[in-house]
């Protein structure tokens, strides 16, 4: 389903395919923490937050969720206690399959209280 990357950050030696760097997590932490609404969501709507040094428009942002896209591909981005995980998609997946595969897995970290 996902096309090269994944990324359990939060977690020590977590990368599986793409290196998120320090400022892309705080940006990307800072769209989360404003509850899909606020500046920061707006300028990713506008002008894009970055994943792995690629820009993607914002789509959805929710304070646990953020999708991100660019042409056809794109970023589901799920946050838990403990970590972030990113997930990259391309043709043939789409958002949908992406989000709900992403979500899921999410659901049952949080379950465990992870």
């Amino acid at each position: 389903m996902f096309s090269r990357d994944s990324r359990l950050s939060g977690l020590p030696d977590s990368v599986y395919g793409v290196k998120v760097s320090d400022q892309e997590q705080k940006q990307i932490t800072s769209i989360l923490d404003c509850g899909g609404s606020g500046e920061a969501l707006q300028l990713a709507q506008k002008q894009s937050f970055q994943v792995a040094g690629q820009g993607f428009f914002a789509v959805k942002a929710d304070s646990r969720s953020l999708y991100g896209i660019k042409n056809e591909e794109g970023v589901c981005i799920v946050r838990t206690r403990t970590a972030l995980l990113v997930a990259h998609f391309g043709p043939p997946s789409y958002l949908e399959e992406a989000a709900r595969c992403i979500e899921q897995l999410c659901d049952n970290l949080i379950e465990k209280e992870l």
